[in-house]
């Protein structure tokens, strides 16, 4: 045999298993990369409704130096429509395919509902004409935010993940109260409340992604978010306002989703 065969000969073993090392090697790093791993940005779209209750404790009007009570307050709306935004965040996959991340998101409501309260006589006041009281109460949710945490498991290009974190929503609520002598002699007393508040609770939730291209996904996601009561909204028909308080503050939303992700394999 030749040396040079001699020395290919000699080299062939080690030079095959540099191959299966590299080759294995590569393969393990496919099979590290996501399409889920690292920096995202995206769109989402869908539905939100809520059903909160204004209430209040008995309450008063001043008519002719006089004070009239009024039973207590349980008005009652019904918020639902289109909600759509946008969403970023960041998430780690293991090599074991489970995946933790963080995400915030930013979304337009525009939730809104009015309560028409029949008119109601009063011509119990001594000394006074008999008044017709009425009022509208308006409650729109503009918009809500969150940042939550995620965790969850990728399955080849899909990924289902649970969420949990703080959620934020902003709260506009309007009433103007109507007071009507009914013979015309006192005229007409018309009243405005308002209050605006930026609501702090938390967030649950879960989702599913699939990977459309090494870049892209489209997804689907539930989120239930839970703001508690706003209390001291002002009311009424005296000065100073009388407080109630806006119960029952929790969202549903469900979105579709299409993200971008930015991050490398």
């Amino acid at each position: 045999m030749l040396p040079q065969q001699t020395f290919l000969s000699s080299k062939l073993p080690l030079m095959c298993l540099s191959f299966a090392v590299l080759y294995g090697c590569s393969a393990n790093a496919e099979e590290a990369s996501s399409p889920f791993k690292g920096s995202y940005l995206g769109l989402e779209g869908g539905y939100a409704t809520s059903s909160p209750t204004f209430e209040s404790d008995p309450y008063s009007i001043d008519i002719g130096g006089e004070t009239v009570p009024l039973p207590g307050r349980n008005d009652e709306f019904d918020l639902n429509g289109f909600q759509g935004g946008i969403h970023a965040g960041y998430n780690f996959i293991s090599q074991s395919s489970f995946m933790i991340g963080v995400e915030a998101d930013l979304t337009y409501l525009g939730l809104e509902d009015s309560t028409q309260i029949p008119v109601t006589r009063i011509d119990s006041v001594p000394g006074t004409e008999p008044f017709d009281v009425s009022y509208r109460s308006e409650l729109e949710l503009e918009w809500q935010s969150t940042i939550r945490l995620r965790t969850g498991y990728v399955a080849n290009k899909t990924l289902f993940y649970g969420t949990a974190g703080i959620a934020f929503a902003g709260l506009d609520w309007e009433e103007t109260a109507t007071i009507v002598d009914v013979n015309g002699a006192g005229g007409t007393i018309v009243r405005n409340h308002s209050d605006r508040d930026i609501l702090i609770g938390y967030a649950l939730g879960a989702g599913v992604q699939h990977a459309i291209t090494p870049k892209l996904s489209i997804g689907a996601s539930y989120l239930y978010e839970n703001f508690g009561d706003s209390d001291s909204l002002p009311f009424g028909h005296t000065a100073p306002a009388q407080r109630g308080s806006i119960d029952d503050l929790d969202i549903h939303k469900i979105s579709l989703r299409l993200t971008y992700r930015f991050g490398g394999d």
